[in-house]
């Protein structure tokens, strides 16, 4: 795994005066450019589809659609930034960049993504293989193998013998404790392998970084135990960009949000989001009659999975280990640091921007197609005028 070291400051004032870059920043970005179609429900996978008849609750929540997700045809980091414009979204992964100590080289040129999204490649395999190992009770070295991807078939673990002792499960139970958070660990109960099988062959070919973006002060665990957090830092953040308050006035909120929320003044949570392409089958059947129940037996797909990523940046050069917070938005996004009322407002503001996008399009399209009407009669053959 790659190593990143770097000094991070440690006084409120540059905590301070890092916010007021940072959103003033991000506000700058937005002013350039109208939002881009922003996400909306991921269409109907097929295993969502064979899942309908056993009363839409999934055996084992997967997507295995070639259907491109919505978040990817239409890029949205979920940050809440008005913008999703290309230079805007460029700036916010700079600004990870920077919290991560990357060279300022490597952050203008991009180097620094390309070996971030090996990383977290390596880390969704393991996190598939975690995740999978704990449901169905089979060692991740059964699961996991390596290079050759993600391979595990119950159907043919039956006449395998392997010890899986109590010792294990909970080894398999902490492993994925502190791989996926905790709502993504949450939907994913014990597989039956007495009643059903599951197949599930991932061999990722391809991965890029889509999105990142910085959280200042606070972070998921401080939101989780008071809620109220969110309100002060909506008002920060509003202070900051309307320009409405002093730097004093400002320093007094960051300290206030520090002191109420128990983290340190240099507390930072990152946030990314990576593509996975993968050649890959999936499928669960009835092990009586083998009805498929999720997926297809019709043979390998080309995935392209979608998955996000979070990690708290603390005082004194402290990183934290990356954890999958959301995959193929399941939970869409697993967004925490938004309050309710800022996702409906960026709804909002999306969906009029959506419009006016689309009706600018239609117009540049008419103005297209009359100049090429012009351009038919002004080449079409002239009759020849009569002596």
């Amino acid at each position: 795994m790659m190593i990143l070291m770097g000094t991070v400051p440690t006084t409120t004032t540059k905590t301070t005066a890092t916010m007021m870059r940072t959103t003033r920043l991000l506000r700058q970005s937005s002013l350039i450019s109208h939002r881009l179609l922003t996400t909306t429900a991921a269409a109907p996978s097929a295993s969502a589809s064979a899942t309908a008849a056993t009363n839409n609750i999934p055996l084992f929540p997967w997507r295995s659609d070639p259907i491109l997700l919505q978040r990817l045809k239409h890029p949205d980091d979920l940050s809440g930034t008005p913008s999703q414009a290309v230079w805007s979204r460029w700036a916010r992964q700079g600004l990870v960049a920077r919290q991560l100590q990357v060279g300022w080289f490597d952050t203008f040129f991009g180097s620094w993504k390309q070996t971030l999204a090996e990383d977290l490649d390596w880390a969704f395999q393991k996190g598939v293989a975690g995740i999978l190992s704990n449901v169905l009770s089979v060692p991740m070295a059964k699961i996991d193998k390596e290079d050759g991807g993600i391979d595990i078939d119950t159907s043919k673990l039956d006449n395998e013998s392997f010890e899986w002792t109590d010792e294990k499960s909970e080894h398999a139970k902490d492993y994925v404790k502190g791989t996926l958070q905790e709502t993504l660990l949450s939907q994913y109960a014990p597989f039956d392998r007495t009643t059903h099988d599951l197949q599930l062959k991932i061999q990722p070919m391809s991965y890029e970084l889509e999105h990142a973006f910085v959280i200042p002060v606070i972070t998921r665990e401080a939101i989780a135990k008071d809620s109220t957090l969110l309100d002060l830092y909506h008002d920060l953040d509003q202070s900051i960009i309307a320009n409405s308050s002093s730097y004093d006035d400002v320093k007094e909120q960051v300290e206030d949000l520090i002191q109420k929320s128990g983290g340190s003044r240099t507390t930072f949570t990152l946030v990314v989001d990576l593509s996975v392409e993968c050649r890959e089958q999936f499928c669960v059947t009835e092990k009586e009659s083998g009805k498929v129940v999720q997926g297809s037996k019709d043979g390998e797909n080309v995935v392209l999975h979608l998955v996000r990523f979070e990690m708290v940046l603390t005082k004194l050069q402290t990183f934290g280990s990356w954890i999958i917070s959301d995959w193929d938005d399941m939970l869409d996004g697993n967004v925490w640091h938004l309050r309710k009322d800022d996702k409906e407002e960026s709804s909002d503001t999306s969906t009029k921007d959506e419009a006016e996008t689309e009706s600018s399009s239609e117009k540049e399209e008419k103005k297209v197609e009359g100049k090429d009407n012009d351009n038919d009669d002004d080449n079409a053959p002239k009759e020849k005028p009569s002596s």
